[in-house]
């Protein structure tokens, strides 16, 4: 304990007391089903309980009112929710975990799912949304859902939640209500701030009115909305901030940072790997000089470190370490322990979490229990097998520690002398600091099972000849390659994984194109990378409607910015043929541009790869009574969360 003692130590939140100041923070599931809370979201929160976590805000914009419902988000309105609520507040609060709801009416940041779907807003204002302008709110709906506020905050503390969040981040209908660019009203909703702010006063004094004295409100907001087009400055949000604290009815702070103005402020909700670590401390501790109750901070709080520098700095009282609790619920145990290094790690790429964006619901790369829970508990192996693994990468390494635990036998062969298969390759670009972490964590746990991992060992077909071993499991991961059809052109080309690998290129007087067929990251990075130290002629072509269609919202952002800034071309809608006279061309698919390439060029191709599986045919042959496994890129060349996952998969059922 003495290693992280103010993380560990109590607190006192009006009425209750948290048992520590971890805190799981509201963020996006994307697990109900038409707002229904289903099993997989109870068990969810409750294993952040059970793993220790002092506080937890579940369901990130659970909504209000129907007439901004989502399909993916907790209708809290709905009445048929509450025996999933009373079983969750029941099974969580067991544990000593402090538990509200997040309440909100998202406005036009809402994708409602309703067949005559509308969004609505406190003025006229453009928006990108499907559903055309918005509705402009009346006084007597403004009413209504001030009153389905006050009905949320009675029925959650009917089923026997700790409390409410209530929350304006993100620019949700609060902030722009609060916006003087976006509230353009003229009745008492509308001018003066303290007009703007009415909605917030009158929710507040609702709920206040609807629920007895112990039952907790919290506030969370953005102190920096990223964005001069809403017109709230860091100095009007602690205002702002001031005149809600002077209420006298909300227990607690949650402060974050960004604002929904567009994709690169919404992005700063959920701060990416290119932000700082504890992004937002510094703002917390504007709010906490001028409030008197706790206040909480997320944004990158990683690891057990971070969070106590966070605390004894005096920037925080608590911390939101919502990500590194997706990627270990148990890091509250460990850290008590005196073991934080044992948790498994956030590598805050927002590839698994982030799918949210994208209409997926919540994963994780490193924890593939999030998706798939069935991996939670592994049983212990009846029979104990000698288990040979191919391979070092994320799969083989996953494979290894989830068979190890189980008691098999397990023996791990890599022809390279590292580990971490393309991880290493990828961790090469600078923006990725936190990559490999994952991979260390496996060495370490995998040191702790005593598996021993032989390196610079090739495995051939006659490997196993005299070594008796009942399974193999093949994670021999993938080869980026050139396309087989550019082989026999005269244009130079290579991969991404070529360069990032250390090859030696002289660019002098070339100009490069990026053919990115995944449209995915990679593309994008190896563009950016290429233009940035080179000082290159770089364009960037893909078949796809738009750079990066693939890649989760939020990640799209700072890669934009730097091929912006390296004044990389963008070409899409474009595809790569292969002409007659010895050179390939870029062809535009609904016109007939073309692009010829010359010797001059080079040509940099992503999203072509080969599964590295030529031995798992003739293992089937050479070993008929030997359970042949084949996982991750060996299987079919995917992204670093699949790996994991099948390694996970094949550990347990083995």
């Amino acid at each position: 304990m003495a290693d992280h003692p103010l993380l560990l130590s109590p607190l006192n939140i009006g009425a209750h007391r948290v048992p520590n100041r971890i805190v799981s923070t509201a963020h996006a599931e994307n697990m109900a089903n038409s707002g229904k809370i289903p099993r997989k979201l109870i068990e969810y929160h409750v294993r952040r309980a059970e793993g220790g976590t002092g506080m937890i805000v579940a369901f990130g914009s659970a909504t209000v009112h129907p007439d901004a419902d989502h399909k993916g988000n907790v209708s809290l309105w709905d009445p048929e929710n509450e025996p999933a609520l009373r079983e969750m507040a029941a099974r969580i609060r067991k544990h000593g975990t402090i538990l509200l709801a997040q309440a909100s009416h998202r406005g036009p940041r809402e994708k409602p799912t309703s067949p005559n779907a509308f969004i609505s807003s406190p003025s006229p204002m453009n928006t990108l949304s499907p559903y055309g302008s918005p509705h402009i709110l009346t006084v007597d709906e403004i009413n209504e859902i001030v009153e389905a506020y006050a009905q949320v905050a009675e029925r959650l503390s009917r089923c026997n939640f700790s409390g409410v969040e209530i929350t304006s981040l993100g620019s949700h209908l609060m902030e722009l209500f609060w916006s003087p660019y976006i509230n353009r009203r003229t009745d008492r909703y509308g001018g003066t701030l303290q007009n703007r702010l009415r909605l917030t006063y009158e929710i507040i004094d609702a709920i206040d009115q609807a629920v007895p004295s112990d039952f907790l409100l919290s506030f969370r907001l953005s102190l920096d909305v990223q964005d001069p087009s809403l017109g709230l400055a860091n100095e009007e949000l602690l205002k702002i901030v001031k005149f809600i604290n002077s209420t006298g009815r909300v227990d607690a702070f949650s402060v974050s940072g960004g604002s929904g103005a567009n994709i690169e402020t919404q992005a700063g909700n959920v701060p990416t790997e290119v932000y700082p670590t504890a992004t937002y401390a510094h703002l917390a501790k504007k709010v906490k000089q001028i409030v008197d109750v706790p206040v909480t901070v997320a944004g990158r709080i990683l690891d057990a470190d971070i969070a106590e520098e966070c605390l004894t700095s005096k920037q925080t009282d608590l911390v939101g370490m919502t990500r590194a609790l997706i990627a270990d619920p148990n890091l509250p145990q460990h850290i008590k322990l005196g073991k934080a290094a044992n948790a498994r790690p956030c590598i805050a790429i927002n590839e698994g979490c982030r799918r949210v964006t994208l209409g997926g619901s919540l994963a994780c790369t490193v924890n593939p229990v999030i998706f798939d829970p069935t991996l939670e508990h592994p049983v212990p192996a009846l029979h104990p097998r000698r288990i040979a693994i191919i391979g070092a990468g994320p799969a083989g390494l996953e494979a290894a520690r989830v068979a190890a635990s189980r008691g098999h036998n397990v023996e791990v062969y890599e022809k390279g002398s590292t580990p971490g298969g393309q991880v290493k390759i990828a961790a090469q670009d600078g923006s990725r600091p936190h990559l490999f972490r994952h991979i260390n964590w496996l060495i370490n746990e995998l040191n702790s099972l005593n598996v021993p991992i032989n390196f610079d060992t090739s495995v051939g077909p006659d490997f196993f000849d005299y070594l008796h071993v009942d399974d193999i499991i093949v994670a021999t991961g993938s080869t980026t390659i050139v396309p087989p059809e550019i082989d026999h052109y005269a244009v130079p080309t290579i991969t991404d994984v070529d360069l990032l690998s250390g090859l030696d290129i002289d660019l002098d007087n070339r100009n490069v194109t990026v053919f990115d067929a995944q449209s995915y990251r990679r593309g994008a990075a190896i563009a950016a990378t290429m233009a940035e130290r080179f000082n290159a002629r770089v364009r960037l072509a893909t078949p796809a409607l738009e750079q990066m269609a693939q890649l989760e919202i939020p990640n799209k952002p700072p890669l934009l910015r730097r091929l912006a800034e390296a004044k990389v071309e963008s070409l899409t809608s474009y595809t790569l043929k292969f002409g007659s006279n010895g050179y390939p061309r870029l062809s535009h698919m609904w016109s007939s541009e073309e692009f010829d390439f010359s010797q001059k060029d080079l040509l940099v191709t992503v999203g072509w790869a080969k599964a590295n599986d030529q031995l798992v045919e003739t293992l089937h042959g050479k070993k008929a009574s030997t359970a042949i496994h084949t996982i991750g890129d060996a299987w079919a060349p995917r992204l670093i969360r699949n790996a994991i996952s099948e390694g996970a998969k094949i550990g347990t059922v083995i």
